[in-house]
C-alpha cells in the first residue's frame, strides 16, 4: 500500500507541475496538497500507525510522528498546513488562487517530495 501512496504522491506532484504551466492554478494547488497527503500516508503506514479518517486528522497524526518527534523539520509541518488551507480556498470557495501562490504551494510540495521526506519511508 505504501508504494501506490507514493505514485499517487508523485503523479499528483507532476499533475500539478502541468496543471500550473497551463494556467490551472485552482487545480494546481489541489494537486500540490494531494501529493504531501499521499506522500503523509505513505510514511504513517510505513510505521504502521493507524489512518486517520480526516484530512484534519492526518495532518495531525504526520505533525505528531515526525514533527513535534524532530524527525523532520517545522517548516516542513507547516508546508502541509499552509496547501491544506489553500487546497480548501481552491476547492471550496468562488476564489481562484492567483499563480504566485499557486507556484509556492507546488514549490512546498516539491520541498516536501523531496529525498528528505521519502528517505523516512
Amino acid at each position: 500500500m505504501t508504494e501506490s501512496e507514493v505514485r499517487k504522491a508523485i503523479s499528483a506532484l507532476r499533475a500539478a507541475r502541468l496543471l500550473l504551466q497551463e494556467g490551472f492554478t485552482d487545480e494546481a494547488v489541489s494537486s500540490s496538497y494531494y501529493a504531501m497527503f499521499h506522500i503523509a500516508r505513505a510514511m504513517l503506514i510505513a510505521d504502521n500507525v493507524s489512518l486517520p479518517k480526516t484530512h484534519a486528522g492526518l495532518i495531525a497524526a504526520f505533525s505528531e510522528r515526525y514533527v513535534k518527534s524532530g524527525q523532520l523539520s517545522r517548516e516542513l509541518g507547516r508546508y502541509l498546513n499552509n496547501l491544506e488551507d489553500a487546497r480548501l480556498i481552491a476547492d471550496y470557495t468562488s476564489d481562484t488562487i492567483d499563480a504566485s501562490l499557486a507556484a509556492d504551494c507546488l514549490r512546498k510540495a516539491e520541498i516536501f517530495l523531496s529525498a528528505e521526506v521519502i528517505a523516512k519511508l
